[in-house]
């Protein structure tokens, strides 16, 4: 019960400032491989990134319900 009251914590905290500590911390100039991204856009890639992850975890409960619980987490 006091994990899920810590993680009700955490989340609204990570969705408030994780794009402002990426873009403040990020230099104006951010580099992958040969592509140069501004701050902004790095944000802009952070947050597509989470999204597609959070669509991709719904099929997670599928995945734990046909290989289990303890193969699933070693796998993804």
């Amino acid at each position: 019960m006091l994990l899920i009251a810590f993680i009700g914590i955490v989340i609204p905290v990570y969705w408030a400032f994780a794009v402002d500590l990426l873009t403040s911390k990020t230099s104006p100039l951010f580099k992958i491989g040969e592509v140069e991204l501004k701050s902004a856009q790095v944000a802009q890639l952070f947050w597509a990134v989470v999204g597609i992850a959070g669509f991709l975890g719904v099929f997670d409960g599928a995945e734990v319900n046909r290989l289990g619980c303890a193969l699933a987490l070693s796998v993804f």
